[in-house]
């Protein structure tokens, strides 16, 4: 009888590429990005106990994938669920290492980056998770040559027929297992942007149809992962407010300064000792004052396109370039904002319906 067993030489792209082994199985993932950059990963993979069985006198499925592992930072255990078998990874990476174990000169398919700012410090998680192509190896190949990914191999002789990968996982539908595929990444503060589903303020989510990617052709593009988080700063959002009480007569800033970096609508330059940078008080005044001219006018989310599109919260801009802008916003009317804003609206949906 025709049979199967797995080989891993890296799990750089676990999440994905065990999907195209059954249709029958759960990876779990959740990465936790911490303050300093580093990340704290879980990953648990099982199949059901039907598939693992499948592989008789072959033992473990699971063994060699232990055995792969690069690095002593990883630790796995043996993961046994009520109808599943498999194992579960834990370990810690250093900022700009691959999230997920990778096999010996392979580049990152996931890292971490981080960016102190003056009044943030922000985190990146993107990279690319492949898709494997789906093709059948040989055993002896496969021997010789690391993966970076999981293989299906199989041992069958010429007069059996051959292994049939759809009718197994129609076979273990059947028998009322359903198949789960997904990660969660969690940043510190709160996520500014992702291709994830957010799921709270720091984590996105990441959950695969696997039918749908069960039926797709051989050769799959990389699926791109994107997290970006914002923490901010408070020590120097503090230090920021007081000189605007101090100096501007403006007291009690703090929370209005919090919402605007969190928005990213205000100057937030990279900084490699924030607590010792200088704070402009005047900059910061009249860049405050453009965006709640600007809210009053024509409400959060255009005021927000509008200091992004003039790019008032750009990284280089200057404080005088912010001071004439102000004068400038501050001469118009409210009137005349929202008559400007209904007139781009209306030459808008003219040009939509030529």
């Amino acid at each position: 009888m025709a049979h199967t067993r797995w080989t891993l030489a890296a799990l750089a792209v676990l999440v994905l590429c065990v999907a195209f082994v059954s249709g029958c199985i759960k990876v779990e993932g959740e990465v936790k990005v911490n303050r300093d950059g580093s990340a704290d990963v879980a990953m648990s993979l099982a199949v059901s106990e039907a598939l693992a069985q499948m592989g008789g006198e072959e033992g473990d499925p699971f063994g060699e994938m232990q055995d792969a592992l690069p690095g002593s930072e990883w630790q796995t255990q043996p993961l046994e669920e009520e109808g599943w078998k498999g194992v579960r990874l834990e370990g810690r990476v250093a900022r700009g290492v691959s999230l997920f174990p990778a096999a010996e000169g392979e580049q990152p398919q996931a890292h971490v980056s981080m960016r102190q700012r003056l009044l943030s410090t922000d985190y990146t998680v993107e990279g690319e998770l492949q898709m494997p192509s789906g093709e059948k190896v040989d055993e002896d190949e496969t021997a010789r040559t690391p993966q970076g990914h999981i293989v299906l191999t199989q041992q069958t002789p010429e007069e059996e027929t051959p292994f049939d990968d759809e009718a197994l996982a129609g076979l273990l539908g059947a028998m009322g297992q359903q198949p789960s595929v997904g990660f969660k990444i969690r940043c510190p503060g709160t996520i500014v942007s992702t291709n994830g589903t957010i799921v709270d303020d720091g984590a996105a989510e990441w959950r695969f149809d696997m039918g749908e990617m069960m039926g797709q052709p051989e050769e799959l593009p990389a699926l791109g992962i994107h997290v970006h988080s914002r923490l901010l700063n408070h020590q120097n959002i503090g230090r920021l407010a007081d000189k605007l009480a101090e100096e501007r007569d403006l007291p009690d800033m703090s929370a209005l300064i919090a919402e605007y970096v969190t928005r990213g609508l205000l100057p937030n330059p990279p900084k490699a000792d924030p607590l010792k940078a200088g704070l402009d008080a005047e900059a910061y005044d009249n860049a405050i004052g453009i965006i709640v001219i600007f809210e009053d006018a024509v409400g959060g989310p255009m005021a927000g396109r509008i200091v992004r599109g003039l790019r008032l919260n750009a990284d280089n801009i200057t404080a005088k370039r912010l001071r004439e802008m102000y004068e400038l916003v501050s001469e118009l009317e409210g009137d005349e904002l929202v008559e400007v804003g209904a007139q781009a609206v209306l030459k808008h949906v003219k040009m939509l319906s030529d």
